[in-house]
């Protein structure tokens, strides 16, 4: 069922197209390398330049076998080693603009990870960890899903494509009086949110 009842309101559920869940990771790491200030791109010079081989000879058909070995060497330290992970916040309680915002926080401290990064789409947010060079590999920890309200808060895992999209709505159900069906039918179809006849 694409729509299903909960006690908060709904729950949608629609199929996803197949794609690699890894390639959606890397789409954030280079989100974020693109705003990050120039001073901190010594501490990411590595991960940055093996990003750009590695998917570069993963995707390309025309590599020596020596450029696969080198590839595969590169991917599995540089994008493999990778958490892969992330948060996505939902809050339909947020007061936001219709706009797409993107952050970059920084740690006080030394531990990994040294960045956040954040994309902000009304509202949803998504926060990935990016990594320095000094990361050697870890495994990190997300707590699972919370929902509460009008928020909701769920791990993301970019190792395992998600076979479906699940967004949970607030919303308070009304019987509508079936008198109506046929106006209301007309206005929807107008306002283009069902296809006409």
């Amino acid at each position: 069922d694409l729509l299903q009842f909960t006690e908060e309101g709904f729950r949608l559920k629609i199929p996803r197209q197949k794609y690699d869940s890894v390639l959606v990771y890397i789409a954030f790491l280079r989100m974020a390398y693109s705003i990050m200030p120039i001073e901190e791109i010594p501490n990411v010079i590595k991960g940055i330049t093996a990003m750009r081989l590695s998917l570069k000879m993963k995707y390309n058909d025309e590599n020596s076998e020596s450029d696969v070995n080198e590839n595969d060497f590169l991917y599995e330290k540089y994008i493999k080693s990778l958490p892969s992970i992330g948060i996505e916040i939902t809050d339909f309680k947020a007061s936001l603009n219709n706009t797409v915002d993107v952050c970059l926080m920084k740690s006080r401290t030394c531990e990994e990870p040294k960045y956040l990064f954040g994309l902000q789409l009304k509202y949803y947010s998504i926060i990935v960890p990016i990594m320095s060079d000094s990361f050697v590999g870890g495994d990190y920890r997300v707590n699972p899903i919370i929902n509460g309200n009008s928020k909701a808060i769920r791990r993301l895992d970019f190792t395992e494509p998600e076979n479906e999209f699940i967004a949970d709505f607030n919303a308070s159900k009304i019987e509508i009086p079936s008198e109506i069906f046929d106006d209301l039918e007309t206005d929807l179809r107008e306002s283009k949110l069902l296809r006409k006849k």
